[in-house]
């Protein structure tokens, strides 16, 4: 217990370069850094999933080949999102085989893929919160070169 992944994660080096390392704690200056390259969609993602993967990339340059398996995850949780929110807004309970009314079970699958969602979308850094550090929208070599010459 309380070993050396529990707590706050890290920031990345270069969100505490660009955001000016408010903690002024030592940059970590051998950090790996992902291959930069096009971000290819899996072959399993439905259409839903893929136009939510388009949307993403088109606003979040951020994103690397490395964060594929990520936002596969986040787009594919959006789509069944999607899905069973429709299935849940026609009833909120449903009749059993044996006739016992209980909760529309897609209810509890809309908020698992929600919680899905949140999570792979917090690693990647789509939530307002896990953005709040990011300014100004440049791409990370940009930043790079503009910190590193």
């Amino acid at each position: 217990m309380g070993g050396s992944k529990s707590g706050r994660k890290n920031k990345p080096t270069l969100l505490k370069l660009v955001t000016g390392n408010p903690g002024h704690r030592k940059l970590n200056e051998s950090e790996p850094e992902p291959a930069a390259g096009e971000v290819i969609p899996p072959k399993w993602l439905d259409e839903t999933a893929l136009e939510k993967w388009a949307e993403v990339l088109n606003n979040c340059q951020w994103i690397t080949p490395a964060d594929a398996d990520t936002l596969a995850l986040y787009c594919d949780s959006y789509s069944h999102y999607l899905k069973a929110q429709r299935l849940s807004i026609k009833t909120s309970v449903v009749k059993t085989p044996e006739g016992k009314m209980i909760k529309n079970p897609a209810w509890t699958a809309r908020n698992e893929a929600f919680n899905q969602m949140r999570s792979a979308g917090s690693e990647l850094g789509l939530s307002p919160s896990s953005r709040s550090g990011i300014t100004g929208g440049e791409k990370r070599d940009k930043v790079a070169e503009k910190y590193f010459g």
